[in-house]
């Protein structure tokens, strides 16, 4: 049972994600924002952070760049959530220190894989 940040401003995809991962017993919180998400990541240790990359206040790129930045944060998983299938904005995601990328819309199949293996390295 790993400790999982869901962070998106769409309240349908945060549902259908905690609907997802709580099938797999995992312990979730959500935050609607990068700095939200930010602020809940000093606060209490998670294993996972799934994010949205295109959000109001604070992107995904940018609360990734954040939290890399923090020494205490760095070892956490991250994994971003993009509609966006460009191969420079995959890339992007990458180099801001994300560990992989979960497309919208969510397959059920390819985002339960993509967490088990993200949770085991």
């Amino acid at each position: 049972m790993a400790r999982i940040l869901i962070v998106d401003d769409d309240p349908m995809i945060v549902d259908l994600v905690r609907d997802l991962l709580a099938m797999q017993n995992h312990f979730l919180d959500t935050a609607n924002d990068g700095a939200q998400a930010v602020a809940k990541l000093s606060q209490a240790p998670f294993d996972l952070l799934i994010i949205d990359r295109n959000m109001p206040i604070m992107n995904g790129i940018q609360a990734i760049a954040a939290v890399r930045s923090n020494p205490q944060l760095r070892a956490l998983k991250i994994l971003m959530f993009t509609a966006v299938n460009d191969p420079s904005k995959l890339a992007e995601a990458a180099q801001v220190g994300a560990d992989g990328c979960l497309n919208k819309p969510i397959q059920l199949a390819e985002f339960s894989a993509t967490i088990r293996k993200v949770l085991e390295k």
